[in-house]
């Protein structure tokens, strides 16, 4: 599993073709962190660039619903994402386990709504 200078790595959530994300810990105060970093060990150009706008946008949004960013750092020869630890679930995992009925749905729509719009 990759290592993060400062974080102690937990388990992998997801692996993509772009991005991996991991749930760590700080080993300054303990605290759960997610992180985005690369697929790719040895990353492009527009790779990084990619990731450091990312960044860049998800650091002006502060809206309900959005994980906040917390920082970006330097892990060997790539860059990672942390963000803040909200222990919630992928949808995807969700719906492995579980039905959905039509008032979950229309609960999960409107929120997204909600977020989306907040966002325009």
């Amino acid at each position: 599993m990759q290592s993060f200078p400062g974080y102690k790595s937990i388990e992998k959530i997801h692996v993509g073709f772009y991005a991996d994300i991991y749930r760590v810990v700080s080993l300054a105060n303990e605290k759960n962190f997610i992180i985005k970093t690369t697929h790719n060990e040895n990353p492009s150009n527009q790779e990084i660039a990619a990731l450091h706008h990312e960044y860049q946008l998800l650091k002006q949004l502060n809206f309900p619903g959005i994980v906040r960013v917390e920082n970006i750092i330097k892990c060997n020869n790539t860059w990672a994402i942390v963000l803040e630890d909200v222990e919630s679930i992928s949808l995807h995992q969700y719906f492995e386990t579980h039905t959905l009925s039509l008032a979950s749905f229309l609960i999960i729509a409107n929120q997204l709504i909600d977020i989306i719009g907040t966002l325009h």
